[in-house]
């Protein structure tokens, strides 16, 4: 019987083309490293194969396979060193070393990809690591300063050590619904979509939410940088402290505190802001949006200008503080306002305080205003509530009650004050006329002036010349009476004496200065040159010239100035 070459090679063709079908590959093979050598190098490895795509791939201990070119792999396993340069390797299942193997990733392009990594021995990413299902093992991860880490797998990583604090590291988790391994980042992203759970507690560089990720904090985080991108949210849950040296909140990005946030610096931001717990912001680098307040607001520095907030909405609840230095006043409106600290605060036009103004909290503020249509509920001069009427400085045209402490001197415009009903203090009756304002005592004296009405009556025919009885119908005259203003100055209740220092001082001094024009600096500070004028003073007044003022000096100075 004849063969027919042609005939059998056409049937083992046919073989061959058939198995290649049947197993979908015709190259998939294990192969292990003979020698320490590049990957593409058909020397490095047993038989003289360079693995490719589909290969399971062994390096042994004592040797290290570098990947100079892209390259692939069904998986590696590692007990020496695999150290990938400059290109990608890309393994469809993953990497495994193991305990005393070695895996580097090199910075300028060295990429490696690995669905499930494991690393019982040691690992340091100076590129680019992308795990989509795992990252696991006892041994340790480093992602150095060039590093960036790809975390693609919902469950937290259960590597026993990751290190990612080096300056300029990134880690990314890109999953769905996300959970972080805790431990510190130098830059820690989520860029996926779902509820992010992180208890992370310290990221020396930034935050960044991108995607649709929302995240509610299970711990208090401190970051130099937080960016909440547009889509995403956060929210800082009551028991927690968030405190990002800068913040930004882009377009539809939303960070809401019920908890405790400390900002040092807002970024422009064009997202929304919503406090109801106690948030502080420093300094504006830039224009908020949209804050909602009704919780507890400190902007707590100059730097903190309102102008830099498009639209505040406090109306309805919570306090807004003003503190540190000379401060422009949002328009509002508020439910409670506070100023405090050093400086002048400057009210807009026509400010609307819903319940409670309190100037001057333990500071030296002062308030400034700009026209006669600013109005509060209640005011309280430090926790002090005072009267209902109108508040100015001294010498304010249409004022019931003037105070040089806590508005600024020299402003001729006042706030109305609408209830305040339940202000306790001294009944103060004007002279000559039937109004009684009642003051409330505060624990930093004030100087009150109260404008009494002026009463008038028609003079008759034949009272004229000061007449008691009309010279015609012998009726009694009634002539015109009119009340002057009365100043009282709140001297304290303690006596004043040589070293004496606060606010009553002050009211002494600006007595002194009223009475005798002597030019004092009213600094609230009583020494022996002012001490030996009040010797005089009592002197001439027929006090015992002692140099103490006491209740009857006190009363004595408040009837001259009358």
């Amino acid at each position: 019987m004849k063969l027919n070459l042609k005939n059998v090679l056409f049937s083992v063709g046919i073989f061959v083309f058939a198995f290649v079908m049947f197993t979908g590959k015709a190259d998939a093979a294990a192969i292990t490293a003979a020698q320490t050598g590049a990957w593409a190098d058909t020397a490095t490895w047993t038989g003289g194969v360079v693995p490719v795509a589909g290969d399971t791939v062994t390096i042994p201990t004592g040797m290290t396979v570098t990947v100079g070119a892209t390259a692939a792999a069904a998986s590696v396993d590692v007990t020496g060193t695999l150290a990938v340069g400059a290109f990608t390797l890309t393994t469809t299942t993953g990497v495994t070393v193991q305990s005393g193997g070695v895996l580097t990733i090199a910075t300028g392009g060295g990429t490696l990809i690995s669905p499930t990594t494991s690393i019982i021995g040691t690992a340091t990413n100076n590129g680019t690591l992308t795990v989509s299902t795992a990252l696991s093992g006892a041994g340790s991860l480093t992602n150095s300063a060039t590093g960036t880490l790809n975390i693609g797998f919902a469950t937290a990583p259960t590597i026993t050590t990751l290190t990612a604090t080096a300056t300029g590291n990134v880690v990314n988790y890109t999953a769905a619904a996300p959970n972080c391994k805790v431990t510190t980042y130098d830059t820690l992203g989520f860029t996926g979509s779902g509820a992010v759970t992180c208890a992370v507690t310290t990221v020396t560089d930034e935050i960044i939410l991108s995607g649709t990720v929302t995240w509610t904090t299970t711990s208090s985080i401190t970051t130099a940088i937080l960016t909440i991108g547009s889509g995403t949210s956060m929210t800082n849950a009551a028991a927690y402290t968030l405190t990002p040296a800068s913040l930004a909140v882009t377009s539809t990005g939303a960070l809401t505190n019920a908890g405790t946030v400390a900002i040092a610096s807002i970024a422009t931001s064009t997202g929304s802001i919503v406090n109801s717990g106690t948030m502080t912001i420093t300094t504006f680098g830039g224009t908020l949006t949209a804050l909602t307040n009704t919780g507890t607001l400190n902007l707590a520095g100059t730097g903190a200008a309102a102008a830099n907030i498009t639209t505040l909405t406090a109306g309805s609840a919570g306090t807004i503080n003003y503190s540190t230095g000379a401060q422009t006043i949002h328009a509002g409106p508020y439910y409670n306002l506070a100023v405090a600290g050093t400086g002048i605060k400057t009210f807009p036009a026509s400010l609307v305080i819903n319940n409670n103004l309190t100037i001057n909290g333990g500071g030296t503020a002062t308030v400034t205003l700009v026209d006669n249509l600013a109005t509060a509920y209640n005011l309280y001069f430090g926790t002090t509530l005072q009267g209902a009427g109108k508040w100015g400085a001294v010498g304010t045209t249409g004022a019931n009650y003037v105070s040089d402490t806590y508005f600024t001197s020299g402003v001729n415009h006042y706030i109305t004050v609408t209830d305040s009903s339940s202000s306790t203090g001294p009944t103060i009756t004007t002279t000559g006329g039937s109004t009684t304002s009642t003051v409330a005592q505060s624990p930093v004296p004030v100087a009150i002036q109260i404008t009494p009405e002026i009463t008038e009556t028609t003079m008759s025919p034949g009272c004229s010349g000061g007449n008691k009885y009309n010279t015609s119908t012998g009726e009694l005259c009634q002539n015109t009476v009119v009340a002057e203003a009365k100043v009282t100055y709140n001297f304290g209740n303690k006596t004043l004496k040589n070293g004496s220092r606060g606010e009553a001082v002050m009211e002494l001094q600006r007595f002194l200065n009223a009475t005798l024009n002597l030019g004092l600096v009213v600094d609230g500070k009583l020494g022996p040159k002012t001490i030996k004028v009040i010797k005089q003073w009592q002197k001439e007044h027929d006090l015992v010239a002692d140099g103490l003022i006491g209740a009857k000096t006190k009363a004595k100075m408040n009837a001259e100035a009358n």
